[in-house]
């Protein structure tokens, strides 16, 4: 099969004034996420350092969208907006409190809909982390393989492609979710030689050992201090009856013994006070610094891309039968607005690779905007699976489409030219901040004073269109 026209057809398969097309019917699937790799810090998408020669000789291959965005800045949210093809605020899981309410048994999911058409289903994920609840993701998944992230992970990866790959070859038709934390802080180098920094700042740690091997006294009360705000919340990562363990511990070797069993759970804790608290971000040699470091993460994780992922697809069991999505969650910010890590819905955040394999495609770079919610729908189309009665917020794809990205306080909506940041005051929108990203694409000329009608018409269509979809979810499938 060959894709005479590139992407043209894979864009005329999902709009809705065109018939949809099936240009790999029954091909397995898999879905690579890269967390936290952003396009900006990748040299496909322009960035100057090459950290990515694999990933980007790969997209070269074949089909790289030019503007692709998640729709929230963090793991949850975004996962479950591809998986399921709606925006945080429609599926609801934006938060971990959202995780205790679960996901409506009433939404699909990309697992679920494939399972029910013949799949095989595994997912790659990394074991007891709530950022991956088991409610969204074993709902029509045959198998989960443990990705452990940190040390064991480029093993637990290469394992779950055998798998995959074995499952294919025996004629099953396969489907593939395959998360890698490798790129995620904190940025780590082990023993390695630093790859794009002659800097050496002691007080960064480089080595696992360093964050997650610590546990002193004041890292104890410290410990001891955050969780007991939380416990008992929504947003608490750990039970009242663990606190109680942890606290009542006889000796600071028992209570890290403790703390190391719930390591999954605990380790934002870790990172943020053995890393991130280490870090002087007033210091713009410190904040370049950890900058080169998260770009050694992606380069090492592109290694194993080139080393491992690539050439399993010349296997000729899945060649001529495998279609791949490599996309991320989000990426990472380093001060760009005031912050570090990826909080934000700048596009230091929101911003994505996208590359689709399909096979027979010829090379195409698209500027048709894409983003997760169309994840679901375009897989469906490329299969031959059908998506008639389903209701999907993703898969409308026009260059004159309105994105959107959302955290629990704000929204941002966006056209090709416009991005209008919105703030939530009682029960309205209230607009706040507005880029012209053709003319400044690192968002830091705000005109929403000097463009205000501009502004106001974001809203507008923003509004029809939350009330077209609120009246389209409302009617079912």
């Amino acid at each position: 099969m060959r894709l005479l026209f590139g992407v043209v057809l894979v864009l005329l398969a999902a709009l809705s004034l065109a018939p949809r097309r099936t240009l790999c019917k029954n091909c397995n699937i898999i879905v690579l996420s890269l967390d936290t790799v952003g396009a900006n810090h990748l040299p496909c998408y322009g960035y100057a350092r090459n950290t990515a020669p694999n990933l980007c000789a790969f997209a070269d291959k074949n089909v790289r969208f030019q503007h692709a965005y998640s729709n929230a800045s963090w793991t949850l949210p975004s996962d479950v907006s591809m998986l399921t093809s709606l925006y945080p605020s429609f599926h609801g899981m934006m938060d971990y409190a959202d995780y205790e309410r679960r996901l409506s048994s009433e939404i699909p999911t990309l697992p679920e809909l494939l399972k029910d058409n013949g799949y095989t289903t595994y997912f790659g994920i990394p074991p007891n982390d709530r950022a991956f609840p088991s409610d969204v993701y074993s709902r029509g998944i045959d198998h989960v393989i443990p990705i452990r992230p940190g040390q064991e992970e480029e093993r637990d990866l290469a394992a779950a492609l055998e798998t995959f790959r074995a499952s294919a070859a025996s004629g099953e038709k396969t489907f593939l979710f395959l998360h890698s934390y490798a790129a995620h802080g904190p940025y780590l180098t082990e023993n390695r030689q630093k790859m794009f920094t002659d800097e050496a700042i002691p007080t960064v740690p480089l080595r696992w050992d360093d964050v997650y091997g610590n546990f002193s006294e004041d890292f104890y009360r410290y410990l001891l201090d955050e969780l007991g705000n939380v416990v008992g919340k929504p947003q608490a990562t750990i039970d009242r009856d663990f606190y109680e363990q942890l606290k009542n511990a006889p000796t600071l070797a028992a209570a890290q013994t403790l703390a190391r069993s719930r390591l999954a759970e605990l380790e934002s804790y870790y990172t943020e006070y053995y890393y991130f608290a280490k870090i002087n971000l007033s210091d713009p040699r410190q904040v370049e610094y950890i900058k080169a470091l998260y770009d050694q993460k992606i380069y090492e994780l592109d290694s194993w891309v080139g080393r491992v992922f690539l050439p399993l697809l010349e296997d000729p069991a899945l060649k001529d039968n495998t279609m791949v999505l490599i996309t991320s969650e989000h990426g990472e910010e380093f001060l760009e607005h005031g912050r570090i890590t990826h909080e934000t819905l700048y596009d230091t955040n929101v911003k994505v690779p996208f590359i689709l394999s399909l096979p027979g495609a010829t090379p195409l770079v698209s500027d048709v905007p894409v983003q997760g919610v169309d994840v679901t729908p375009m897989i469906l189309d490329m299969v031959g699976v059908s998506r008639e009665r389903q209701r999907f917020q993703g898969g409308q794809m026009s260059q004159n489409r309105l994105l959107v990205a959302e955290s629990q306080t704000a929204k941002t909506v966006r056209t090709k030219q416009w991005k209008l940041f919105l703030t939530r005051s009682q029960n309205e929108w209230i607009p706040y901040e507005l880029y012209d990203i053709q003319t400044d694409p690192m968002e830091q000329d705000n005109v929403l004073l000097k463009h205000f009608d501009v502004a106001k018409t974001l809203l507008r269509q923003h509004e029809r269109y939350e009330n077209v979809w609120q009246w389209r979810l409302r009617l079912g499938p």
